[in-house]
């Protein structure tokens, strides 16, 4: 088994694995989330809205590039919140408010925001639709809806033997995210009414033995994945056997992985 020692960006939150996963994430995909954000075409004094904020990686992005306009970050879970606040407050961006809400019951008023925004949230919420008219009510008419969501992650995988095969059913039958929200997404925008719909689809790709990032990454997911391996492999041996055979994976020459990484905008109606 592999072990690695996590690099300090992340000691600051070692009480918490998903915020340090998503750290990690951002840095892994940086560019491209960074050509989506270009594609908002998001000016200064722009109000933009960031459903399922998280720590608020995308939320301190979007406010430095919308500054002086303000960024809304909400979120449901109370300490993604706080940890969004302090690292904004440390990063000296003052143009961004966060707060605990219901991403499919926000309160807010209606035609608020020139840009709504969800990144990897419609994949993971049990009524994605519901959240999506939420975004269309706050949005001002003529504004911007932008969502980015992955699709086919831990699906599309080469060499694929048989233990291998049978420990990513485990996880994929367990898994609580839709893993294929990429794909759905302009049918998604078009029942809801957008005029404009655009789809921009970026394919990250892993290749030959992981990077040390990767290797990161994978830890932070299976420490994750450990507290709940009797209910999902029924015992701490078989998810450790498991998680040595996605471990072996890692390490192949001749190993390749991909997914994509949809962006899909529209804009409501004026």
């Amino acid at each position: 088994m592999i072990v690695t020692k996590l690099t300090s960006l992340y000691q600051e939150f070692e009480g918490d694995l998903e915020v340090k996963r998503m750290l990690l994430t951002n840095e892994m995909n940086y560019e491209i989330f960074q050509n989506h954000f270009d594609m908002l075409e998001i000016r200064p004094g722009m109000n933009i809205m960031d459903f399922g904020c998280g720590p608020g990686i995308s939320t301190r992005d979007l406010a430095r590039r919308a500054n002086p306009g303000m960024v809304f970050g909400i979120d449901i879970k109370f300490s993604a919140i706080e940890t969004a606040a302090s690292i904004s407050k440390k990063e000296g961006i003052h143009n961004v408010q966060f707060a605990k809400m219901d991403a499919s019951k926000v309160q807010v008023h209606d035609d608020t925001f020139h840009i709504t925004f969800a990144r990897n949230l419609l994949m993971s919420v049990p009524r994605p639709q519901k959240v999506l008219k939420e975004m269309l009510r706050v949005t001002r008419p003529g504004g911007l809806i932008a969502i980015i969501s992955s699709d086919g992650f831990m699906s599309n995988i080469y060499p694929l033997n048989k233990e291998l095969k049978n420990h990513l059913e485990i996880l994929q039958n367990n898994q609580p995210s839709n893993i294929h929200m990429g794909r759905e997404l302009y049918s998604r925008l078009s029942k809801l009414g957008l005029v404009n719909i655009q789809v921009h689809i970026d394919n990250f790709i892993s290749k030959g033995p992981a990077t040390q990032q990767e290797i990161e990454y994978w830890t932070l997911m299976y420490q994750q994945i450990e507290p709940i391996a009797d209910k999902i492999f029924g015992g701490l041996d078989k998810f450790n056997q498991d998680r040595e055979i996605w471990f072996n994976f890692l390490q192949k020459e001749d190993r390749f992985d991909y997914f994509q990484i949809f962006c899909v905008t529209g804009r409501k109606p004026r």
